[in-house]
């Protein structure tokens, strides 16, 4: 895929923010390049269909490519030292072309050394 106008434009912006991450239980090679972001609670008691009002939750934003295209809900991934179980995630599309994934993330601590 070569991406095109707005679509270069968003895949340059999450390589340049993102970080290395890793798909975690795939081969050796299963890293990627990601930004996750906590999600802020708000003050009302009312919670969001994912749980985005909800502490202990992110988001996350990775360029399309085949690592990305195997997140699914329950895969675990680990990126900046912190362990991550998502919730649930989806390929965006522009003009029929996939750009990104998008996910919602729940933290599950810290990663070891070995992890």
């Amino acid at each position: 895929m070569r991406p095109f106008g707005a679509a270069r434009r968003i895949l340059h912006a999450l390589t340049r923010v993102g970080a290395p991450a890793r798909l975690m239980g795939e081969e050796e090679g299963a890293t990627f390049t990601a930004s996750i972001q906590p999600v802020r609670g708000r003050q009302t008691e009312r919670t969001g269909p994912w749980g985005i009002d909800r502490p202990g939750k992110a988001a996350l934003y990775a360029p399309w490519d085949s690592v990305t295209a195997r997140i699914q809900a329950g895969s675990r991934l680990c990126w900046q030292g912190r362990l991550y179980r998502v919730l649930q995630a989806q390929t965006l599309e522009l003009a029929g072309e996939p750009l990104y994934v998008w996910g919602m993330l729940e933290t599950e601590g810290e990663a070891q050394p070995w992890t």
